[in-house]
């Protein structure tokens, strides 16, 4: 689930497999498994396995300035 909070947005898992984001510039994935990490900039979010370009099921992400 992804929140809209004043200050921007966070991600929130409360899965067992995971969800992985890789934001922009970052060389590899942060999992998210029980927990909440804030989305910042420009990233891909995929559910349950790590990000791969040629992936279908990627979700990108692009946040403003709040």
């Amino acid at each position: 689930m992804i929140l809209a909070l004043e200050d921007g947005y966070l991600l929130v898992d409360t899965s067992r497999n995971g969800t992985f984001v890789r934001r922009e510039g970052e060389l590899g994935d942060t999992r998210v498994t029980a927990e909440e990490t804030p989305l910042r900039g420009r990233g891909v979010i995929r559910l349950g396995s790590a990000t791969d370009i040629s992936a279908a099921d990627l979700v990108f992400y692009e946040i403003g300035s709040v």
